[in-house]
């Protein structure tokens, strides 16, 4: 009885957390442990750009503009944009992403990679602005 009891009580001390258990390798660039690291360029002033959006597809970034960093915002309060990375935009299409008004999305250290391809957007309502960050 007193080994039950002394094995439940070890049972009960033993952690049981992932987080809890040894470190037996190195950890990769930019990971420390308690989650990834992201730099950020403080060198680089950047370029805040701005693209109006029509209701026909039309280029807002060349290709392979950015290197570090592309945020962008819709600004409008009523219009939804859609962009692509990889060609004419489309609303509600496969390979276009949608901004809803206000709604932003940002590419960069923090999401792991930055397009290289030019942008292409298209509205739901002729002359809405995007607003475009970059370096």
């Amino acid at each position: 009885m007193i080994r039950l009891l002394f094995a439940a009580i070890l049972a009960l001390a033993a952690p049981s957390h992932a987080f809890a258990q040894a470190l037996t390798a190195p950890l990769p660039n930019g990971d420390n442990l308690i989650g990834r690291v992201i730099t950020r360029p403080v060198n680089n002033a950047g370029t805040i750009a701005g693209c109006t959006v029509g209701t026909s597809s039309a280029q807002c970034l060349a290709a392979a503009t950015a290197t570090q960093h592309v945020g962008l915002q819709n600004t409008s309060n009523t219009a939804i944009i859609a962009c692509s990375w990889s060609g004419a935009a489309a609303l509600n299409a496969a390979g276009s992403f949608m901004l809803q008004p206000g709604q932003g999305r940002d590419y960069g250290p923090g999401i792991g990679w930055v397009p290289t391809g030019a942008l292409f957007c298209i509205s739901t309502q002729a002359s809405v602005s995007l607003y475009v960050e970059l370096n």
